[in-house]
C-alpha cells in the first residue's frame, strides 16, 4: 500500500508564492515516486474563485479539501478542520503542515492519532522559529 501524503497549502487568486511554486514541483515528483498525495488547502479566495493553487491541483488530479479562510472561524475551529482533513478524508500517514499556522497547531492531535507530522520550513524568520519553539517536540 502506498504511503498517503497530505500537505497543507496557502491559496489566493494571484498566488504565486514562493512555497506554492515548491509545491507545484515536488508534488509530482512524490507521485512519480509512488506517494499518494493530498492537500489541505486554505484559500483566501472567494467561493467562486479558485487561485493559482487549487486550479493546479484540479488539473493534475491532486485530491484536497478546501476551507474559506475569511469567515471560517477562529484558529480552533481551523484546527480541527485540519485534523478532520488529515484524519479522516484522506486517513494520511504523513502531514506536512508548510507554512500554514493551524496546520501547525493541529499537529498534536494528529501525532496522538498516529500521523506523522513533518515541519518545513520556508526561510529563516520569527514566524518558523515560533512555530518550531511551540510545535516540534524533541522529546
Amino acid at each position: 500500500m502506498p504511503i498517503r501524503v497530505c500537505i497543507a497549502g496557502f491559496d489566493e487568486l494571484k498566488n504565486t508564492s514562493g512555497v506554492t511554486t515548491w509545491m507545484t514541483g515536488i508534488l509530482p515528483r512524490w507521485r512519480q515516486s509512488g506517494f499518494e498525495v493530498s492537500c489541505a488547502l486554505y484559500s483566501f479566495c472567494d467561493p467562486g474563485n479558485k487561485g493559482f493553487l487549487e486550479n493546479f491541483l484540479l488539473e493534475n488530479n491532486y485530491p484536497y479539501r478546501r476551507i474559506q479562510m475569511c469567515g471560517s472561524g477562529f484558529t480552533d475551529s481551523l484546527v480541527q478542520w485540519t485534523v478532520e482533513v488529515v484524519r479522516k478524508i484522506f486517513n494520511a500517514d504523513i502531514f506536512i503542515p508548510n507554512s500554514i499556522v493551524p496546520a501547525w497547531y493541529a499537529c498534536d492531535e494528529l501525532e496522538w492519532n498516529g500521523v506523522k507530522c513533518i515541519g518545513v520550513a520556508h526561510a529563516s524568520c520569527d514566524l518558523y522559529y515560533a512555530l518550531v519553539d511551540r510545535c516540534v517536540s524533541l522529546g
